[in-house]
């Protein structure tokens, strides 16, 4: 048995920070990083956050707000192991997650995750009503 838990931890978690810049009164930008994270079998790349915020004073008590942000960059990339297999006598490149499996070693690596970056977007739309 093999603990894959502490092949797939991270050293260091993603750390976002964003930060929200007034260019009107009503309008605003959203933007910040992504620290990326890496573990020993795999890496996400930093990123960039950005973004863009509106609010509408509807009346005196009623406000609506829509923002979007999305990151940009990181990628997401998972690394290989090396096992040794009795029944080939040899050691040969498998993913870490399939070594075990009844799939041969070679057709392990057709299952690493190897994931674009910027798949990540957030849509908000609040309406506030004060009293």
């Amino acid at each position: 048995m093999v603990e894959l838990s502490d092949w797939y931890r991270p050293r260091f978690s993603d750390l976002n920070i964003l930060f929200l810049t007034e260019i009107q009164p009503s309008f605003a930008a959203i933007w910040g990083i992504s620290t990326g994270e890496t573990g020993q079998k795999y890496t996400i790349d930093p990123g960039l956050w950005v973004g863009a915020l509106y609010r509408a004073d509807l009346g005196r008590n009623q406000a609506l707000t829509v923002s979007a942000r999305t990151l940009l960059g990181g990628a997401f990339k998972e690394r290989t192991c090396v096992a040794f297999y009795t029944i080939l006598d040899d050691f040969a490149q498998v993913n870490c997650r399939l070594a075990a499996s009844p799939l041969p070693p070679d057709e392990t690596l057709a299952f690493l995750v190897s994931e674009k970056g910027s798949i990540e977007m957030t849509f908000s739309l609040r309406y506030e009503i004060r009293f």
